[in-house]
This record gives C-alpha cells, sequence and structure tokens, in this order.
C-alpha cells in the first residue's frame, strides 16, 4: 500500500503542462464513469485538465477534498457526520449494481442469498462441476465489506469466518478484487457492474434469487456520490461537474455500465 499512496502523492503534485487541471479520486467503484467522463471533457475543452487518480477508497476521496488535495471526490458511501465540515457540498450522481461475479470460465449458475451466506460461512466450498471455490474478499475496513455485511443477518458471522481462513485473498482496492476475480479460476468476490462494463473485465456477474444484474428486481446496488468544495472553485472544476450532471454526461455513465441519477438539490455541510 505505500507504493500506492507513494503514486497519488507524486500525481497531486504534478504539474498540468500549463492547463487547467482538475484532481478526481476516491472509490474504486466510480473509476471507470470518472475516467471516461475525463476524457469526454478533456476533448471538449483542450485547456483543462482531468487528473482521475487510483483508488483511494471513499474515506480517503472525502478526506482529500476537505485538506484541498482533491478538486473533487468520488465515495460509494454516505458521509459520516464527522465530514460534513462547513462548505462541503456532496452531489448524488449515480448508481450501479453490486454484483456476486466470478472468472467468466466458471459454469454460470444462478446464486440464493443463503447459499451466498454459505459460501463465505465455508458450508459450501465448490462450485457446481466440482472446481473449488476461491473467495476475493475486501479489507473489513472498506464500504464494499460494510455493504456486504448487511445482506443478510448471518453475514457479519459468515464473513468472519472468511477472513479468518489461512491464505485467502484480499482485494485492497476495488481494481485489486476485479483482478483477482478474473485471473484466478474459480474465483468467487464481489465488484460493481461498472467497472466490469467500462475496463471490458473477462468477469460474469451472477445472478441471485432468480434476478440478473440487469433485471430491474436486482436489489443490490451502490450510489456513487461527488463531494468538492464550491468556495473558490475553478473554471475546470465547475465545468467539469457540469458535464457529469449533463446530457451527454449522463449518456456517458449509461455506456460504462453506470445509471445516472435525478439531479436532486446537493447536499451540504454546515
Amino acid at each position: 500500500m505505500h507504493g500506492l499512496f507513494a503514486c497519488v502523492a507524486l500525481a497531486l503534485c504534478a504539474p498540468s503542462q500549463g492547463r487547467e487541471a482538475v484532481r478526481v479520486g476516491g472509490t474504486g467503484a466510480g473509476a471507470g464513469a470518472l475516467q471516461a467522463l475525463a476524457k469526454a471533457y478533456e476533448r471538449r475543452h483542450p485547456d483543462h485538465s482531468v487528473q482521475v487518480l487510483p483508488s483511494i477508497g471513499s474515506s480517503g476521496g472525502i478526506h482529500a477534498v476537505i485538506d484541498g488535495k482533491l478538486e473533487v471526490g468520488c465515495t460509494s458511501r454516505p458521509l459520516k457526520a464527522e465530514e460534513w465540515v462547513p462548505g462541503l457540498v456532496a452531489i448524488p450522481w449515480a448508481t450501479t449494481p453490486f454484483v456476486f461475479a466470478t472468472q467468466a470460465s466458471t459454469p454460470a449458475e444462478d446464486l440464493t442469498l443463503s447459499g451466498i451466506e454459505d459460501i463465505y460461512a465455508g458450508r459450501r466450498t465448490q462450485w457446481k462441476d466440482g472446481r473449488p471455490i476461491r473467495l476475493v474478499l475486501r479489507p473489513k475496513s472498506d464500504a464494499a465489506h460494510a455493504y456486504l455485511s448487511e445482506v443478510t443477518p448471518g453475514m457479519p458471522s459468515a464473513l468472519n469466518h472468511a477472513h479468518a481462513l489461512a491464505g485467502v485473498c484480499v482485494g485492497m482496492t476495488d481494481q485489486d478484487a476485479l483482478a483477482y476475480i478474473e485471473k484466478t479460476p474459480g474465483s468467487f468476490g464481489t465488484t460493481v457492474l461498472g467497472l466490469i462494463v467500462s475496463e471490458g473485465r473477462k468477469v460474469q456477474a451472477l445472478a441471485v434469487d432468480g434476478a440478473s444484474p440487469m433485471d430491474k428486481r436486482y436489489r443490490f446496488a451502490l450510489t456513487l456520490t461527488l463531494v468538492h468544495r464550491p468556495a473558490g472553485a475553478s473554471s475546470a472544476t465547475r465545468g467539469f461537474l457540469e458535464f457529469a450532471g449533463s446530457k451527454d454526461g449522463r449518456s456517458i455513465l449509461v455506456q460504462a455500465g453506470y445509471l445516472p441519477l435525478p439531479t436532486d438539490p446537493p447536499r451540504r455541510g454546515k
């Protein structure tokens, strides 16, 4: 992790080669959408640079905006009370299905919530073709872990069992976890549909209780929120945020596997 934060620190300090820069970062769950928006925005505004930083998590993105290290943060969880500092604005921006996924080579099968809990609790250890299920977990401090913990009453205990397994794979960022799911035969872990689509990963998102992630009956999704501080914001920052909520920006979100949210009034820190 030290290498990751070193890279982020260098990127935060990197010059924008004369262009007005917007630094964006936070949860990796929104990285695919942010990268697509950044490229489209820069094509329209060649005098502006949008730097999408490597994943530093929801908390990292929020606090980097508070500390003035980022102009725009992206979070996949609600802000905590202590994060609502004066001048901070949060804009609910998009949703993307939270999915249970495996390597593309795994024979597809529908899951049930109780069956998912059995996998994490160690009561089920094989796919239907007999190959072993290899778990890919997220850190207990991560927003994805917190979301998964609330899926069933027994899930917290099941996840504790999974984390106690010797040698279990833990993806420290959204991108790490998705890469492990893609390359590990028989893998089983969580990610978001937007990352699978936007990064073109060879990963299959599994149906749960008869509903695929593209089905309106599918119940699991993360809400992505953009946070920023309007006071003193540059024209590039204002322009990027306006583009993110525009008709063209919303179309880009859909193409990347995300669903734009209605443009409701933003929440503000007091």
